[in-house]
């Protein structure tokens, strides 16, 4: 005796391709967010809390990108700043911040880099009392895992 049972499973598996691609998109949303709020509070940061900004250039190299197995699927602008004691623009910075960012870039699943991309960027870091780009991380590591833990308790409906 035999029973044949069959099932249409590819509806099944449209329907988890879908919820699929709604973790992917909520999943990208989340770093472009951290990316973007990181970025801003570190090139806000006041001189008293950081350091001053001669030619805005350090300031300008400061940016992030999201990519998705090794692609590139968003970076920030590196708009160039604009220093308050010079009047200069960090046009220098803005070049060297997207060359190094994309120099890092890897092959994992999904990655946020957030960089500093001036070679002196290390350095003012190290200095006591300065910050150009740690502290901020810190906390938008911190944000980023509890938006991510945020996401895997969420309920994907099609």
């Amino acid at each position: 005796m035999a029973k044949t049972i069959t099932s249409n499973v590819s509806s099944a598996i449209e329907k988890l391709q879908k919820i699929e691609e709604k973790i992917d998109r909520d999943i990208l949303k989340v770093f472009f967010y951290a990316g973007e709020e990181m970025t801003a509070k570190a090139r806000q940061l006041p001189a008293d809390q950081s350091y001053s900004d001669q030619t805005s250039n350090l300031r300008s190299s400061i940016g992030y990108i999201v990519t998705k197995k090794g692609k590139v699927v968003q970076t920030s602008s590196f708009e160039a700043v604009v220093s308050e004691t010079t009047g200069e623009r960090g046009a220098r910075g803005t070049v060297k911040g997207k060359n190094y960012i994309e120099s890092l870039i890897g092959k994992n699943d999904y990655e946020l880099i957030e960089a500093a991309g001036m070679e002196y960027a290390k350095y003012v870091q190290d200095m006591p009392g300065k910050d150009v780009l740690a502290g901020v991380a810190l906390q938008g590591e911190v944000e980023l895992k509890k938006l991510l833990n945020r996401l895997k308790n969420k309920t994907y409906k099609i």
